[in-house]
Order: structure tokens, then sequence, then C-alpha cells
């Protein structure tokens, strides 16, 4: 009997060994059918049951392979490998809890299983739990140091907890032991692009494309590291390449069409977001931007198509809502753009923009009072906003309020010493003041920086008419007819000018 037994346990010995070669091999059906025979003929064969899970998993039959190594485990408990390999069947089958349970398992009954805590501290990753991933990967680097993989997923865990040094040192540890792992020059140029340091991380991302041309993720970070140096051309061809390579990459052809609007090719830029939202059509980012590539069309009923799109899917969008606003404004509909730029507010109370295009909105419903405080809101959350300083003096002047007016002008001025609207109307406030040398003086600086300006040369002559110095009248109304032949009212004053000229003349 005992011979009977001894020869049993040969031809399942035999089995095991023939399934161990075929795996080797690569040849996992077969592998599987011998470790089928070898437990037929011994059932309680701890180590082919093992190793049946090993062949199950490699033809990517997880929970077989979990039943497999679970028999293992029931034969010879302490086996840490069968709890390891039971842990990554689990992982695959993204059971990450249970899969952590496996791997605690294992390092209970073998506590240097550098494997072990690594791939804990991956589930622990995929888990989002990853202070305490970082403690796995920094024992399985204890246990073996120069593990890259261990070195590269710390990197990762350190990045998605905004340690972006630390990272990046993580990141050149795993580099400096296997330099041509394309991961971590990739993640170390993300790393860098997180701590604005684009030129270094655009190496980076070179980097991981010469180890791996195909990358279509590389490409595209690059794009956005290149982009980020205002190097909007090479943004370009970096985003082509990595839709060369992955046609449907949505973020792609989307930041392609930023990096053309940056480079003013709006009608690009606009097929660029078309094909982005025909990839992923809830991008709000897209329907919003398409707005924009719209707008500087002067295309604004499609913009606003684009906002209203942007807003159904992200209700809050403030900057959608914002430029909702500004489109309605370019159509004239006052009424509504301040609906938006309200709803922009309600949003982000503290934007100055929205404060100050609420205020023109009001303005253009000669609603003074109110533009006026819109300017002020605007004002008070940014103090050098030389526009809003600007049209607050304009909506004053409305109000006949002149005298606020010129200080509002001259904060303008201060802020802005070439800001020819400033210069001119801060003349129409001391005109209106009666204090026509100043005004003369202020339209004097205003045609300084715009000599074709017939306003302020018209005005001008107005303040010499009212000083009677008629001659140098003439000549700005000249000059404001010379720029704008037509200019009727320009005309009828330098006749008055000419007739009042004439009388002193008649006088001496």
């Amino acid at each position: 009997m005992a011979g009977d037994s001894e020869l049993v346990d040969d031809i399942a010995f035999d089995f095991f060994k023939r399934g161990k070669a075929l795996y080797k091999l690569s040849r996992y059906d077969e592998a599987l059918a011998s470790y089928d025979k070898a437990i037929e003929i011994k059932p309680d064969d701890h180590y082919a049951w093992y190793n049946r899970g090993m062949a199950l998993y490699k033809l990517s039959r997880y929970k077989e392979a979990l039943a497999s190594y679970d028999k293992a485990i029931e034969i010879k408990p302490d086996d840490h490998y069968a709890w390891y390999n039971r842990g990554i069947a689990l992982h695959k089958l993204s059971r990450y809890k249970e899969a952590l349970a496996s791997y605690d398992k294992a390092i209970e009954i073998k506590a240097d299983n550098h494997s072990a805590w690594y791939n804990r501290g991956y589930a622990l990753g995929d888990l989002s739990r990853y202070k305490e991933a970082l403690a796995s990967y920094d024992k399985a680097i204890e246990i073996k140091p120069d593990d890259h993989y261990a070195w590269y997923n710390r990197g990762i865990a350190l990045h998605k907890l905004s340690r972006y040094k630390e990272a990046l040192a993580s990141y050149d540890k795993a580099i400096e032991i296997k330099a041509d792992n394309h991961s971590a020059w990739y993640n170390r140029g993300y790393a860098l692009g997180d701590l604005s340091r684009y030129k270094e991380a655009l190496a980076s991302y070179d980097k991981a494309i010469e180890i791996k041309p195909d990358d279509h993720y590389a490409w595209y970070n690059r794009g956005i590291a290149l982009h980020k140096l205002s190097r909007y051309k090479e943004a370009l061809a970096s985003y082509d390449k990595a839709i060369e390579i992955k046609a449907d990459n949505h973020s792609a052809w989307y930041n392609r069409g930023y990096a053309l609007g940056d480079l003013s090719r709006y009608k690009e830029a606009l097929a660029s977001y078309d094909k982005a939202i025909e990839i992923k059509p809830d991008d709000h980012y897209a329907w919003y931007n398409r707005g924009i590539a719209l707008h500087k069309l002067s295309r604004y009923k499609e913009a606003l198509a684009s906002y209203d799109k942007a807003i159904e899917i992200k209700a809050d969008n403030h900057s959608a809502w914002y430029n909702r606003g500004y489109a309605l404004g370019d159509l004239s509909r006052y009424k509504e753009a301040l609906a938006s730029y309200d709803k922009a507010i309600e949003i982000k109370p503290d934007d100055h923009y929205a404060w100050y295009n609420r205020g023109i909105a009001l303005h253009k419903l000669s609603r003074y009072k109110e533009a006026l405080a819109s300017y002020d809101k605007a004002i008070e959350i940014k103090a050098d906003n030389h526009s809003a300083w600007y049209n607050r003096g304009y909506a004053l002047g409305d109000l006949s309020r002149y005298k606020e007016a010129l200080a509002s002008y001259d904060k303008a001025i201060e802020i802005k010493p070439d800001y020819q609207y400033a210069w001119y109307n801060r003349g129409i406030a001391l005109h209106k003041l009666s204090r026509y040398k100043e005004a003369i003086a202020s339209y004097d600086k205003a045609i300084e920086i715009k000599p074709d300006d017939h306003y302020a040369w018209y005005n001008r002559g107005k303040a010499l008419h009212k000083l009677l110095r008629y001659k140098e009248a003439i000549a700005s109304y000249d000059k404001a007819i010379e720029i704008k032949p037509n200019f009727y009212e320009a005309k009828c004053n330098r006749g008055k000018a000419l007739s009042d000229l004439q009388q002193v003349i008649d006088r001496e």
C-alpha cells in the first residue's frame, strides 16, 4: 500500500513539474491542465493549487485564480506567497480592501515580504489612502532600496498629497535606479509643472517621449508646459502630436483650441473646441471657450448659445455667466446682460470685472446712480482698476456732478497716464465747470496721445472760443474738420467763431 501511495505521489509530482515547465514556456492553458491533473491525483497538494492560481492569473481568469489561492491557503494557512498572490488577484478584480487584507496577512507571516509591502501601498493608493500608501512604500524601500517601482509609486503618493518637491525627489530616485523608466520621467514633468517649473518639466517630457515616442499623455502635457511658457506654436505642435497618436484625446483637442485662441486664430480654435465637444459633449470648459472664440469673431448670438450650454452643464460656471453678460451687452441687450452679471456676482462676489461691466450695462440703461454704485464696488475690490475710475467719472458727468467726475478722471490718469479717453473726458468735466484753460490743457494731452481725435480738436476749439481766442478756436475746428470732413457741429462752430472774429475786427 505504501508503495502505491508513493507511486501516486510521484505521478502527481510529474504532472506538477510538467505544469511548472509549461508555465515557464508561457503555455499557461497547458500548464493549467497539468496542475488540474496533479490535483485530481493529489487533492491536498497546496503547491499545485497555488501554481494553478498563478496559471489562471496569467490567463486573466482572476476569480478562478482567487479560488485556487483560497484552496492553497486552506491546506497551508501560513503560505505567504499564496496570501500575497491572492491579494494580487483581488487587486485585479478592483476589490482593494480585500486585497489589502491579503497583503496584510502575507506581511504578518513574512514581515520582510517586499512585494507585499509594495502592493499594499498600491492598494492603499487605489483607496485614496495616500499617507498610508506612502508608509507602505517606505517599508518596501527599506527592505529593497533599489526598487525603482516603489520609488516611483512613492512619488505618485506624495504627488497626490500635493507634496510636489518630495514627489520630485522620489521620481529622481526611481530614474537614478532605472534611467529608462518612462513613467517616472513623465510624472517628474508633471510634478515640475505643479511647481511652475515649466522649462524643467518640458525637459522631463522630452525624455519620456525619447523613451516612449507614442505616449500621447507626454505629448499632451509637453504642450501644456509650452503653453505655460507662452510658446503657443510649439504647444500647438505638441497637441497635434498627441492627437495624431490618440485621435479621441479630448483634452488635447480642447487645449489645442486654447493655444489657437492665444494665437488669435479663432476660427481654427472654434473647430478644435467643436471636436472636443464631439468627443465629450458635457465639457463645460469647451463650451465656454467655444463661446469666447465666437465672441472674438463677433458672432455674439452663437457665443451666447455656447455660454448657455456651458451654464446648462455647470450652473455655477461664474466665467460663463460673466461672458454671457458681455455678449448680451455687445448685442445691446443690457437688461439681460445685467441679470447675467448679477448671477456671476452671486457666484463670485469679489469679481471686479463683473461689477465693472454691470456698471456699464446700468450706464447704458441710463441708470447712472446704480452704475456709479457698481463702479464703486469694482474699485473697492481692485483700487487700481483704471477703467472703473474712468467710467465712474463718466457716470458722475451724466449726473452733472462734474467736480467728482474730475476727481475720478484724475484717479484713472494717475493709474494709466496715457489714458486718452480719461484726458478727453477730464477736459469735458473742466469745460462744464467753466475752467476753460484747464480744459484746453486736458484736450491737448488727449490730442498728444491720439492726434486724430476729431472730438478732442472740436471741444478744444469750443474751449478756446469761450476764452474769445477765436483764431485758435478756428484752427482747432479746422483740424477736427480735416480729420472728419462731414463734421457738421465743427463746421457750425467754426462759422460762429469766424463771425465773432469778424465782429472784433469790425469794432477795431
